[in-house]
């Protein structure tokens, strides 16, 4: 059999189609062998549920879930002392540097990416023009206090700390699946076999059928469905609606931030979500709200009202 072809995060959705349109078809996989059965379709998915165990290991993705809930706590409090240090930089005289040199765009840039290893570098550039003796001068001189670097500072090293754990879970998670890597084949087999089957019983009788066993056909299906998942609801504090709160979201296993402001009504709108675990969290004023996480299944449209 060939080696698998797609990515490991496709392996359950391609395999789940797969053997739904085996059980339709049951009656006619056992015309075509006895070995397809009921029996067959309970092995089937009890080797794709071992399969998804090893690709989205609970333990480890809800250990990784506590370390980006702490990553995108931190987010958020980076908001103010970055806008409050953008202003003392404009209003500043007698820099070293232009201020769009400094580094603000950068960190905001990397901050809207959820790119941690990019905010990292763009945070210690910021802190080191700002520690330029000149330049520290006239920013304290506008306002800026020794307090608001040193919680910059921490930030960045929490930044830092939390990223390093989520490598180190993404290391156990891949060294998971690689030490599984012939349950994963033997899966792939499986699917490779009924596609075999799918095809022999309809290629000639129901072209329209036999695409359903064929795997560019199988992948098209469920990429087409990839980004057509959203997130909305409504915001209330204390049992308001409340208009202008910021809403943010990020998939739990990295990937960038996607945010909406809610309206008069209180309600947000994210839309075009690939089927993932994320984190969200709710901002006013750059003040964390509340935050949690939720799970988006293919093409699902989340309705989810938040308390804060």
């Amino acid at each position: 059999m060939s080696a698998i072809s797609i990515r490991l995060e496709d392996l359950v959705p391609v395999g789940t189609m797969t053997i739904n349109s085996c059980e339709t078809d049951i009656v006619d996989f056992e015309a075509l062998s006895p070995e397809y059965s009921p029996a067959f379709i309970i092995a089937a998915c009890a080797k794709m549920a071992a399969v998804d165990a090893i690709i989205n290991p609970k333990m480890l993705i809800s250990e990784r879930v506590i370390i980006t809930q702490r990553m995108d706590t931190n987010l958020g409090l980076l908001l103010n002392p970055i806008n409050k240090l953008d202003y003392y930089l404009g209003s500043a005289v007698g820099l070293t540097i232009l201020v769009k040199d400094f580094g603000i765009s950068e960190v905001r840039a990397a901050r809207n990416d959820g790119d941690m290893q990019a905010l990292d570098t763009a945070l210690r550039n910021l802190l080191a023009n700002t520690a330029v003796t000149a330049n520290l001068a006239a920013l304290t001189l506008k306002g800026y206090s020794a307090a608001q670097n040193t919680v910059i500072v921490n930030l960045r090293a929490a930044y830092s700390t939390d990223n390093a754990a989520q490598v180190a879970k993404d290391k156990q998670i891949a060294t998971l699946r690689t030490n599984n890597a012939p349950v994963l084949k033997s899966f792939w087999d499986l699917l490779s076999q009924i596609w075999l089957a799918g095809k022999t019983i309809y290629k000639v009788t129901n072209p329209d059928n036999a695409k359903y066993y064929t795997l560019s056909h199988i992948e098209s299906v469920i990429h087409n469905n990839t980004l057509h998942g959203g997130f909305r609801g409504k915001v209330r504090i204390l049992g308001v609606a409340t208009k202008g709160l910021v809403v943010e979201i990020k998939p739990v296993l990295g990937g960038r931030i996607r945010k909406s402001t809610t309206n008069n009504e209180g309600d947000f709108d994210i839309t075009s979500l690939a089927r993932a675990e994320y984190s969200y969290t709710v901002y006013q004023a750059g003040v964390v709200l509340v935050a949690g996480t939720f799970v988006l299944a293919t093409a699902e449209k989340l309705l989810m009202d938040i308390a804060a």
